[in-house]
């Protein structure tokens, strides 16, 4: 049996606790820690309870750094799950593989798992196994359990066999895209997606013995008591392990304090959880920061940051290790600081854009059921997050979450394309008469090359075209649409406008196409890294 958890620096002593308890009961079982940074310095493992150290580097984990800085801190512990578990099994063929949390201890033998493993290929343990008794348990634990996920993921056993491993395959796969902590847009990091597992995989086994993964927020539903003989029992069965959750931030205790009234072996329990992690360096080790909490230079990492990263594709192909600082003057938190939304909109022209995007939503989804969904999700991001939350719930939709074809459809409904305004000069082609009457020469026109994600950049564009018109000039602003492989062309002049599409540039070219005189480059990210095509269209 191999048995592994995943956390970072700060969580080491809990992480001891649980492998020493373990091999108490467990000598031969073999424990491996994965950390999700470089340990610390003193970190010396023939010193530790561990078998094993593993670094997520080694998981063989695709665009590592780019996937690494999508992630928050619990998020990239429990985002290293699905690879490790996938790992232990296919690649080291480890026969049976459990997973437990950093702040779990065994109190007890745990080898009725490993005789499970015999027959199931997959178990988990739910938050809670009987309906809670009022209403105030409903709404800290039924409704906790519908936000998080019907089961947690602190405790999961898989074996080698053929639904472990298309388990282990689809967790994986899964977490390596939304691993994510984003309770009104359906996620909570790794457990939200096990809601669906009993209904992909029959050789699941739900583990029912109130013995496994006792915790705050089950203790309605079972008694913790304490023998003569020191056996810690749940109900009338031996408690195997009991989670700790909540402990540095108090939320643990408060929660004890309410649903474990009158069990004096769950104190018990704390005190003895407290007395160890005090003895395996809690209080030192347990104020360490995570490494990729900041850059190499010691800059913070904003959650802003990361979450803009991970709902722009664009930039994470422009920045495929957002943490290299090697370029000076070309990396991500220079061009964070000086182009980011968060860093230089108003708060007028966030509202701006709330507007602007909400009257494109409606004209555009208004008979579409996902309009719907997303005014729910939208409004679930205010009452959380507040406006802050709203405008990165309205960018992840409007950037991230709608298909590529709906997109296709409603970008260029009513833009003919360059090749039609071009075809025919005559009177039947009022569009094209239209296009050289704005660019005629004498209009002195402007090419303006731009992206199409917004920001600071954008703003000054539209700022640049307004004293272009205000001259006089005619403008045709270039935008390359990186979700449809197309050139989107505006064309003004005073009060005209005209919208249209090219392949590339390289069709303005064209002999007929009216002279230009300026090419403008405000920004040309999307251009560089829609696709390995792109860069040719300029």
């Amino acid at each position: 049996m191999l048995v592994f958890t995943s956390c970072t620096n700060n969580y080491i002593p809990k992480a001891r606790i649980l492998s020493s308890t373990l091999k108490n009961y467990h000598p031969h079982w073999t424990f491996c820690l994965v950390l999700s940074e470089d340990p610390p310095q003193d970190f010396d493992l023939s010193n530790e309870p561990f078998d094993r150290l593993l670094s997520i580097e080694e998981l063989y984990i695709p665009n590592f750094w780019s996937w690494l800085f999508r992630h928050r801190v619990v998020e990239i512990c429990t985002a290293a799950k699905g690879p490790a578990m996938y790992h232990f099994l296919e690649r080291e063929r480890h026969e049976k593989v459990i997973y437990l949390d950093p702040d779990i201890m065994v109190v007890n033998s745990l080898s009725p798992l490993a005789d499970l493993l015999d027959e199931y290929d997959i178990l988990l343990t739910p938050h809670q196994l009987t309906p809670q008794p009022d209403l105030g348990s409903v709404a800290h634990n039924e409704i906790c359990s519908l936000q998080h996920g019907v089961f947690n993921l602190g405790f999961v056993g898989v074996a080698r066999r053929e639904q472990g491993i298309a388990f282990a395959r689809w967790w994986q796969e899964r977490l390596y895209y939304f691993c994510y902590d984003d309770i009104p847009g359906g996620l909570f990091t790794d457990q939200r997606w096990c809601d669906l597992a009993p209904a992909f995989f029959s050789k699941l086994h739900i583990i029912r013995d109130h013995g496994y993964n006792a915790a705050s927020w089950n203790l309605t539903d079972r008694t913790i008591t304490r023998r003569g003989d020191g056996t810690f029992m749940a109900n009338n069965s031996r408690l195997r392990f009991y989670h700790f959750t909540g402990f540095d931030s108090g939320a643990g205790h408060a929660a004890t304090q309410v649903f474990g009234k009158g069990m004096p072996a769950v104190s018990e329990l704390w005190d003895i959880y407290e007395e160890k992690l005090m003895a395996f360096g809690h209080a030192e080790l347990g104020k360490l920061a995570w490494k990729y909490a900041r850059f190499p230079n010691g800059v913070h990492i904003t959650d802003d940051m990361r979450l803009l990263y991970r709902v722009r594709p664009d930039l994470q192909q422009a920045f495929p290790n957002p943490l290299d600082l090697s370029n000076p003057t070309w990396n991500y938190l220079v061009w964070y600081k000086n182009q980011s939304m968060e860093n230089k909109n108003t708060v007028w022209q966030k509202w701006s854009k709330l507007v602007n995007l909400t009257i494109f939503l409606g004209r555009k989804y208004l008979k579409s059921p996902r309009l719907l969904q997303y005014i729910s999700r939208a409004w679930e991001s205010f009452r959380q997050g507040g406006v802050r939350g709203l405008l990165r719930k309205i960018y992840d939709f409007a950037y991230s979450t709608l298909p590529s074809d709906t997109l296709q459809i409603q970008s260029i409904t009513d833009q003919p394309a360059i090749t039609e305004l071009l075809s025919n000069q005559g009177e039947n082609n009022s569009n094209g008469v239209l296009l050289r009457t704005i660019l005629d020469r004498k209009n002195f026109p402007v090419c303006i090359i731009d992206h199409q994600w917004g920001g600071g950049a954008s703003d000054y564009r539209t700022i640049r075209i307004q004293k272009y018109l205000q001259a006089e000039h005619a403008v045709l602003l270039a935008t390359y649409n990186q979700h449809l492989g197309l050139v989107e062309l505006e064309a003004m002049h005073g009060s005209a406008r005209l919208r249209f599409t090219a392949k590339n540039l390289h069709e303005l070219e064209d002999s007929r196409f009216p002279r230009l005189n300026r090419i403008v480059i405000n920004e040309v990210i999307s251009w560089m890294t829609g696709s390995a095509k792109t860069s040719t269209n300029i």
